[in-house]
């Protein structure tokens, strides 16, 4: 039976019939084909160093004496001097200033060292950190959260 075209549709080519697709893939590189590439890389890298450090030696002094009409003159620069302290002055303002820390820090050691502690402070010291409890269990709670792959919206049974 013939096929039944219709005018509107053009005629397919013959090539778009071919089912058969044929694509020639080129051999992997032996190991003497990447040497050669590899040398001949390292060989171009060689000579471009070459040639940019005698193309830098000959244009250099040219550049510089194009440069020197062009440099600004120099002019000094002065900054005032600030006036030192005496080395005696320094000394002891230094000396002051660790005597005054020193005892500072062994009056507060000796005094925590030999405070009583009544049961008056420890129900304070309690009584804080119950009132902080809630809020780090809260953080705890919501740091488990974020870490955890557990959904928010879902329960674990």
């Amino acid at each position: 039976m013939s096929e039944i075209q219709d005018p509107e549709k053009k005629p397919e080519k013959k090539n778009d019939r071919d089912f058969i697709s044929e694509k020639i893939v080129r051999p992997a590189p032996s190991k003497k084909q990447i040497a050669t590439k590899m040398a001949t890389a390292a060989c171009a890298g060689v000579i471009f160093g070459v040639v940019s450090a005698v193309c830098f030696a000959l244009t250099r002094p040219v550049l510089e004496q194009l440069s020197e009409g062009n440099r600004p003159t120099a002019s000094a620069i002065s900054i005032p001097k600030d006036e030192v302290e005496s080395s005696a002055e320094a000394q002891e303002t230094e000396n002051a200033a660790e005597t005054e820390t020193e005892p500072v820090e062994e009056m507060v050691q000796t005094a925590l060292e030999h405070y009583r502690y009544t049961v008056d402070d420890l129900n304070s010291l309690l009584n804080s950190l119950r009132a902080k409890a809630p809020r780090l269990r809260t953080r705890a709670w919501w740091w488990f959260i974020r870490s955890s792959r557990i959904p928010t919206g879902s329960t674990i049974r």
